[in-house]
């Protein structure tokens, strides 16, 4: 989260497989991209898109669930984008081998979140 929200890169990718698949709606729509980000570079890609969408964007995750491998983030996304402000409910899947993370995605319903991940427990 702290790496994240001071777009600290280099920390990021350490915690990332380098095949990792990882797709965030809101920014992607932003700038009409349909595929998830791939791969180190898709990422450094991702934190560029971030950069030229949001003026602000913070992730706040205040819960954790986890089965297996996979673990799923409750929080909030808040942010700003040509004097629109976003404060809302998001959840974040994510999929981990040998410490790594290979797979993640961003969902604004926490039960997708869920599911996809295989956790049935509800929060």
């Amino acid at each position: 989260m702290t790496a994240f929200n001071g777009r600290d890169v280099k920390v990021v990718l350490e915690l990332l497989d380098p095949s990792i698949e990882f797709y965030a709606p809101l920014t992607a729509q932003a700038v009409d991209r349909m595929t998830p980000y791939n791969g180190h570079d898709g990422i450094r890609q991702y934190f560029d898109d971030v950069s030229s969408v949001w003026c602000r964007l913070e992730v706040k995750p205040r819960e954790f669930l986890s089965r297996n491998e996979h673990v799923v983030a409750l929080g909030k996304v808040a942010g700003e984008r040509e004097g629109e402000r976003v404060d809302t409910e998001v959840a974040w899947a994510w999929n981990l081998r040998r410490e790594k993370i290979v797979w993640g995605r961003v969902y604004q319903a926490a039960a997708e979140a869920l599911k996809d991940a295989g956790i049935t427990e509800t929060p």
